[in-house]
């Protein structure tokens, strides 16, 4: 199936829904290919055995075999023939025995607890650890959704369907009868069959909406789930350039001294007062992640998510000055009246502990170190009542949001992906389902973000030099990035 584009997606309400949604709506109720392949394994070892065109010649035979001594089932399901009465099940294992060599089912005998077909298929000299070896070699074969032998299975259960008239093909539905009667007579590496796979992957998908009991598929994962072990991976990211950061973080420090320095007889102009505190506290966070190598962790992300903060608070509230002279006591208004909100319903309707590192009192102090806070309100919502994603736009920095803000916005608020990404493991064993785990043992690093706390100090100390001296040139041209904008 084609991956639909962000543009085809439909927005309705605060969800982007995709077209495939769009159009079944509350019908979609699929299960998983995991959720049906074991169910059709048998077919699978039959392809794999005599490969793609002998293998499913000699399933025909044996459904025309089924036909022929009227052995009638709605599907080919294992746990549908095994349905079958007793002679029919020796007619048919003993058959299929005769048509293919060697007992070809008997790794299933680990997974079906039927007695005619561990009578018919059990080699008594093999070993449960080769059954499970070659069990596990063949659901790796068939697990992805786009694998040949999959494929294979999935094009047999359709064309079995079609062939016990349970699946009507209309005379002007040209693609289906192309596929049923050149998909099996093609190689896979004929260009055509790429679309005649993806036609029967939908085709077969809709199968899985059927109603279901998924008893044995259930027993089946959790039989060769524990007979076989974890076999869990991570990410191998090289570890960032713990001198390179120092060395950037002393170079930053000795750009914000000399800031200060050349201005400061600007130190009780409001403008400067916030530009200045707001650089200040970007170069402190860059200091944690310098001092203790946080490169590669998780806090490095959310911690350069705030400096993003930073750079977009410094230029937006330049953009507003052209507007508005006071914007800049406006804005430490806000941020005041924000912890005037905070130490108030800390004072009045909880009682926090001494031992939190909130403490109201040093908020009231804050709060009330210039004027009474009387005479503050406060406001409830974003600054300039304008929200996040807009003033990046308003600066021309739509990119940066849409990138990297909201992707560390991601690991800020804990959302999923970021707990996917940065805390879970995935389990390389097909045998179980390819899960995922918890990083109890943390082993998994992230990348190191070393390469954009460099991008957005440059564009931050861009900013900067714009409004005031002290910024050196040397600085710039010792870490500009190659091909970023500086806006």
């Amino acid at each position: 199936m084609r991956k639909s584009t962000l543009k085809e997606h439909q927005q309705i309400k605060k969800t982007l829904v995709t077209p495939f949604n769009k159009h079944l709506g509350q019908l979609a109720s699929f299960k998983s290919w995991q959720s049906r392949m074991p169910n059709l394994l048998w077919l699978g070892l039959i392809i794999n055995k005599y490969g793609h065109i002998d293998g499913l010649a000699k399933c025909y035979r044996i459904i025309e075999f089924m036909k022929n001594n009227n052995m009638e089932t709605d599907n080919l399901n294992i746990t549908t023939i095994l349905l079958l009465d007793d002679n029919n099940k020796i007619l048919l294992f003993d058959y299929i025995n005769n048509l293919c060599e060697d007992k070809i089912l008997d790794c299933l005998c680990l997974v079906i607890d039927d007695k005619i077909f561990r009578q018919k298929f059990y080699k008594i000299n093999k070993t449960s650890e080769t059954r499970i070896k070659e069990l596990k070699e063949l659901v790796i074969e068939c697990y992805s959704k786009f694998s040949y032998i999959g494929c294979d299975m999935r094009f047999f259960f359709s064309y079995h369907q079609a062939y016990i008239d349970k699946l009507k093909i209309m005379s002007n539905c040209s693609d289906t009868i192309a596929i049923f009667n050149e998909y099996y007579k093609l190689e896979h590496s004929e260009p055509i069959m790429g679309m005649y796979r993806s036609g029967i992957r939908a085709m077969e998908i809709s199968f899985s909406m059927l109603s279901e009991n998924l008893e044995y598929q259930t027993s089946f994962w959790n039989t060769v789930g524990n007979m076989s072990e974890c076999e869990l991976y991570l990410l191998d990211y090289p570890k960032g350039d713990e001198k390179k950061m120092k060395d950037f973080y002393e170079d930053v420090e000795k750009e914000l001294h000399n800031l200060i320095a050349d201005n400061f007889e600007k130190k009780n102009e409001d403008k400067f007062i916030v530009i200045s505190g707001l650089l200040t506290y970007a170069v402190k966070l860059l200091k944690d992640v310098c001092d203790n190598n946080l490169h590669n962790s998780i806090s490095s992300r959310i911690i350069l998510r705030t400096i993003m903060d930073v750079y977009m608070n410094i230029k937006y509230l330049i953009l507003l000055e052209k507007d508005s002279s006071n914007v800049w006591r406006e804005y430490q208004d806000y941020g005041l009246g924000k912890f005037k909100l905070i130490y108030k319903k800390a004072q009045e309707n909880y009682k926090i502990n001494e031992n939190s590192h909130l403490t109201p009192e040093i908020l009231e102090a804050i709060v009330n170190d210039n004027f009474d806070e009387e005479t503050m309100d406060i406001d409830l919502g974003y600054f300039d009542k304008t929200s996040i994603i807009k003033k990046f736009e308003e600066i021309g920095e739509k990119e940066l949001y849409d990138t990297l803000y909201d992707y560390d916005i991601s690991y800020s608020h804990a959302h999923w992906g970021a707990i996917r990404e940065s805390s879970v493991l995935k389990c390389d064993n097909a045998l179980h389902q390819l899960h995922i785990s918890s990083d109890e043992s943390n082993q998994q690093s992230s990348k190191s973000t070393d390469y954009d706390y460099i991008m957005i100090f440059i564009k931050i100390f861009r900013v900067v030099s714009g409004q005031f001296n002290g910024i050196s040139n040397d600085f710039f041209d010792k870490y500009e990035v190659r091909n970023e904008t500086n806006n």
